[in-house]
C-alpha cells in the first residue's frame, strides 16, 4: 500500500488491486475494529488515494484493466467513508488529501475520462472494448462519488461553480453519447447509469443548472432516440429522461420560447402519452375483469422487461403527462395547438380517465392526466379541444364513484389527510378545478355542461359547504374553496341556473349564506379556532396541517421546544385562517351575483325585486355556530370587523410571537393577506348595501323595521367607515378584484384618485347609502 512502493514489482497492479479489493470489503462489511487500527496508520489515507493522482492513456488506447479497478476501488473506500463518518470526524490525512485532489483539478481530470470512456464504449461496443466490465466498474464508482458531492460538497472540496458546471456538462454529454446511438446493450446499461446521475444532479444542482448553457435541446435529441430503440429494455431510461426534462423546464424554461426542437419534442411527448395511456387502459380492463389488484411500484434504477402496465407515480405514462402539462405551459408560440390536432392524444387520455375513475384504479395517471387537463383548460383553444372531446361524459358520472365508494356514504371523503398527498378525494378536488377553469375560459359555452355537473354532484357540494363547520382540516378547506371558486364561475349564469336548476340554485344560496357564518365566527375567534383543531387533531396539531414551508422537521422535546412547538402551532392556526379567509372571500363575491346590483337598486326606482330573494333576515344578532341561528346583517358587520381587525393585527409590528401573524409569514404572504382582506371587505360591503336596499324596497317589511334597520346600518356603517378610513390613511393594500370583475367594473388601486378625496369606489357608494338612510 506504500505509495513509494506502488507499481514496483514487489507490488505490482494485481497484487495491488487484491489488497484494495480486501480493504473495499472491510469497508463495505462495517468491520469497525480493523478498520479503526487502519485509520491509525501513518500515512494510510496518502497511500490510498495515491492512484487517483495518476496518469492514465486515453480510454482509446489500451488501458491496462486493473488499473481501472484499482482506481475504482479507492473511490468507492473514499466514498463509503465520507458517507458513514460525520464530517467533522474525518481524519486530517483524508481531508488534506480531499483538498489536494480538488487543487490538482482531479476532479475534472476524472470526469473527462469517465465521458471519454463512455464515448469509446458508444463508438466501438462491447464487443470492440477490451476492457468493458472494468470501465464500468469505474463509471459506476465514479457516479457514487458525484452523487455524494452533492450532499457532502464542502467535505470533498467540491463547491465550485465552475467545477460543477464542467461535471454536469461531462455528465450531460457521456449520457448522449449512450443514448444517442444505443446499438448494444453495453450502450444501453452505462446510458442508464449516466442518466441516474444526470437526473440526481438536476435535482441537486439547481444553481448550477439554471446558469448552464441550452440543456433541453440534447435532451430533447436524447429522448428521440431513446423512443427509437428497443423498448422492452429502456422503460426506465425513458423515465429517467422524461424526469429530467421536466426538471430542466422547471429550472431554465424554454428560454422565451427559442428551442427549434419544441415541435417535434412535443408530437414525441404526446405520441407516448397516446401510446402509454392506450396501453393502460388495456391492461386495467383486464385486471378488473381478472379480479387482480396491481400494486405500485417506485424505482427508477434498472431497466427490465415490461410487464403488464402498471400505474407508478414515476412511470413513464405519469412523468409523460406531466412533461406534455410544463410543455404546453411554457409554449408561447402554442405549436401544442396543431400537435393535438394530429395526435389523437385527448381520446386517448379521456378514456384513461374515465376507465380510471369508474374502477378506482390508477390514481396517479388519473391526477397527472387532470393536470394536464387543467392546464389546457386556461386558453382558450385549449379549453374548446377539451371541452369539444367530452370532458364532462368523461367525469360526470364516473367521478361518483370516488366518494361514494366508502359504505357509509360521501361525508367519509371528508378526512382530515394532509392535501398533498396524492388521494382520490384530491382528484375530485382537481375535477372540480378543472370544471370551474373551462367554465372560466368558455363562459356560455360551457354553461350547460357545467349546470350538468353540478346537478350530478349536487349532494357533494352541499356537502362540502356544511362540511367546514365540522372539519376545518386542510384538506377539507382546499376542497370547500375549489368548490366554492366553481360556484363564484356559475353565480355569473344565474338566470340559466335559475331555469334548470332552481331549488338547487336555492339551496346553495341558503349554505352559502351558513358558510359565511360559520367563516367568520371562526376567524373572530382565534383561540376558539384553536381549541377546535386541538380536539379534532389531539393534544397538539399535528405537522401535516401545515404547508410544506411551514412545517416544524422534527418533534420537540418539552424542555427546549416549548417555544417552537407554540410558534408552530400558531402557525398551524393561520394557515386555517387563510383557508377560511380564502373561502369567506370567494363566498361573499359569489353572493354579489345573488343579490341585486348596488348602483342600480339605489338609483332604479322600478326594479323588480322578485327575481332576488333576500338573503340575510333582518336581524343584528351575532354570528354563532349553531346551525339553527339564521345569517342576518349582523353576520355581514362582523364580518367587516373580523376583517378590519386582522387587517389591525397584520399591520402590527410589537406584539410577541404568538400573537403576531406579521411574525408568523412572510412579507409576501402578508400582501396577499392583506389584499384577501380588502378584497373580503369590499364584497361585504357590496352585499351588505344591495341586501339593505332590497329590504327598504320590500313592500312585505313593516315600516318599523324598516326604521330600525335604517338606524343601525347608519350608525354601524358610519363607524366601519371611520375605521377603514385610518388604515387608508395610512397606505391600504389593493383588492384583487380586477382578477373576478370584468374589466369595466375593476377597481382602481389605492394609489389612484377614484374621486375628489381619492377614496376607493366601495367607500363612495356605501357613504352615498348612508346619506340615503339618513334621510
Amino acid at each position: 500500500m506504500d505509495s513509494q512502493q506502488q507499481d514496483r514489482y514487489w507490488c505490482p497492479p494485481l497484487l495491488h488491486r487484491a489488497a484494495l479489493a480486501f480493504l473495499l470489503a472491510l469497508w463495505q462489511d462495517r468491520r469497525d475494529s480493523a478498520i479503526a487500527v487502519l485509520r491509525r496508520k501513518e500515512r494510510f489515507w496518502d497511500n490510498l488515494i495515491t492512484p487517483l493522482f495518476g496518469t492514465l492513456a486515453p480510454p482509446s488506447d489500451s488501458t491496462e484493466p486493473c488499473v481501472l479497478e484499482t482506481c475504482a476501488l479507492v473511490m468507492k473506500i473514499v466514498g463509503l467513508e465520507i458517507f458513514y463518518v460525520v464530517s467533522g470526524s474525518l481524519e486530517t490525512s483524508l481531508r488534506e488529501g480531499l483538498r489536494r485532489l480538488a487543487g490538482a483539478r482531479r476532479y475534472e481530470f476524472w470526469s473527462q475520462y469517465v465521458r471519454a470512456a463512455v464515448e469509446g464504449v458508444a463508438k466501438r461496443e462491447e464487443e470492440g472494448f477490451c476492457c468493458f466490465q472494468e470501465t464500468q466498474m469505474l463509471i459506476s464508482a465514479w457516479r457514487m462519488l458525484l452523487i455524494l458531492s452533492t450532499s457532502h460538497g464542502d467535505v470533498m472540496q467540491l463547491t465550485d461553480d465552475a467545477t460543477k458546471l464542467k461535471l454536469f456538462t461531462d455528465v450531460l454529454e457521456a449520457t448522449r453519447a449512450a443514448l444517442t446511438t444505443p446499438t448494444s446493450v453495453a450502450c444501453l446499461r452505462l446510458g442508464s447509469m449516466m442518466a441516474t446521475l444526470l437526473l440526481v444532479l438536476l435535482k441537486q444542482w439547481r444553481s448550477v443548472v439554471s446558469a448552464a448553457p441550452d440543456v433541453l435541446a440534447p435532451l430533447a435529441l436524447i429522448l428521440e432516440s431513446v423512443l427509437q430503440a428497443d423498448q422492452q429494455m429502456m422503460d426506465r431510461t425513458k423515465a429517467k429522461i422524461f424526469s429530467a426534462l421536466l426538471s430542466v423546464l422547471q429550472i431554465q424554461g424554454l428560454n422565451g420560447g427559442d428551442i427549434s426542437q419544441l415541435p417535434q419534442l412535443l408530437l414525441s411527448v404526446c405520441e407516448t402519452v397516446k401510446d402509454e395511456a392506450l396501453r393502460l387502459v388495456d391492461s386495467t380492463r383486464h385486471m378488473t375483469q381478472s379480479g387482480e389488484v396491481g400494486e405500485d411500484e417506485d424505482s427508477m434504477e434498472t431497466d427490465s422487461p415490461r410487464g403488464p402496465q402498471k400505474d407508478q407515480r414515476d412511470g413513464v405514462c405519469v412523468l409523460a403527462l406531466h412533461l406534455a402539462k410544463e410543455l404546453c405551459r411554457s409554449d408561447e408560440d402554442e405549436h401544442w395547438v396543431s400537435v393535438l390536432g394530429r395526435v389523437p392524444v385527448l381520446p386517448a387520455v379521456l378514456n384513461g380517465v374515465e376507465l380510471s375513475l369508474r374502477s378506482r384504479h390508477n390514481l396517479y395517471f388519473t391526477e397527472a392526466a387532470l393536470h394536464l387537463l387543467l392546464t389546457l383548460a386556461r386558453s382558450p383553444q385549449g379549453a374548446a379541444a377539451v371541452a369539444g372531446a367530452g370532458i364532462i361524459q368523461t367525469i360526470c358520472l364516473p367521478l361518483l364513484s370516488v366518494y361514494e365508494g366508502s359504505p357509509n356514504g360521501a361525508s367519509q371523503s371528508f378526512s382530515r389527510k394532509s392535501q398533498d398527498a396524492a388521494c382520490w378525494p384530491g382528484v375530485y378536488r382537481l375535477c372540480m378545478s378543472l370544471m370551474e377553469s373551462l367554465l372560466k375560459t368558455l363562459r356560455h359555452n360551457f354553461i350547460h355542461q357545467a349546470l350538468d355537473f353540478v346537478g350530478v354532484h349536487q349532494e357533494r357540494i352541499l356537502q362540502c359547504l356544511n362540511a367546514v363547520r365540522s372539519v376545518q382540516s386542510l384538506s377539507c378547506l382546499d376542497e370547500a374553496d375549489h368548490t366554492v371558486g366553481f360556484l363564484l364561475q356559475l353565480s355569473s349564469f344565474c338566470q340559466d341556473w335559475q331555469f334548470h336548476l332552481p331549488q338547487l340554485l336555492q339551496d346553495v344560496q341558503v349554505n352559502l349564506c351558513y358558510l359565511c357564518q360559520t367563516c367568520t365566527y371562526l376567524l373572530h375567534g382565534k383561540k376558539m379556532l384553536h381549541h377546535y383543531l386541538q380536539a379534532k387533531n389531539g393534544e397538539t396539531l399535528p405537522p401535516a396541517h401545515l404547508p410544506k414551508t411551514q412545517r416544524p422537521p422534527q418533534p420537540l422535546s418539552k424542555e427546549a421546544g416549548g417555544g417552537e412547538r407554540e410558534e408552530a402551532e400558531q402557525k398551524a392556526v393561520l394557515a386555517v385562517q387563510c383557508s377560511l379567509l380564502k373561502i369567506l372571500s370567494k363566498t361573499l363575491a359569489t353572493l354579489q351575483h345573488f343579490t341585486p346590483d348596488c348602483c342600480q337598486i339605489l338609483v332604479d326606482q322600478t326594479m323588480d325585486l322578485a327575481e332576488y330573494r333576500t338573503l340575510f333576515v333582518l336581524s343584528f344578532t351575532t354570528p354563532a355556530f349553531d346551525p339553527d341561528v339564521a345569517p342576518s346583517f349582523g353576520t355581514l358587520l362582523a364580518t367587516i370587523n373580523v376583517a378590519l381587525s386582522m387587517l389591525g393585527e397584520v399591520e402590527k409590528k410589537k406584539e410577541p410571537v404568538a400573537l403576531s401573524i406579521a411574525a408568523l409569514a412572510s412579507s409576501e404572504e402578508i400582501q396577499v393577506l392583506k389584499s384577501l382582506l380588502m378584497f373580503t371587505m369590499e364584497n361585504c360591503f357590496y352585499v351588505l348595501v344591495s341586501q339593505a336596499a332590497r329590504c327598504l324596497k320590500d313592500p312585505s317589511v313593516v315600516p318599523r323595521d324598516k326604521q330600525r334597520l335604517k338606524q343601525e346600518l347608519s350608525s354601524e356603517l358610519s363607524t366601519l367607515l371611520s375605521s377603514l378610513s385610518r388604515h387608508f390613511r395610512r397606505g391600504s393594500p389593493s383588492s384583487p378584484a380586477g382578477a373576478i370583475l370584468p374589466p369595466s367594473q375593476k377597481p382602481p388601486t389605492p394609489s389612484s384618485k377614484a374621486g375628489p378625496e381619492g377614496q376607493e369606489p366601495f367607500i363612495q357608494l356605501v357613504q352615498a347609502f348612508i346619506r340615503l338612510v339618513q334621510r
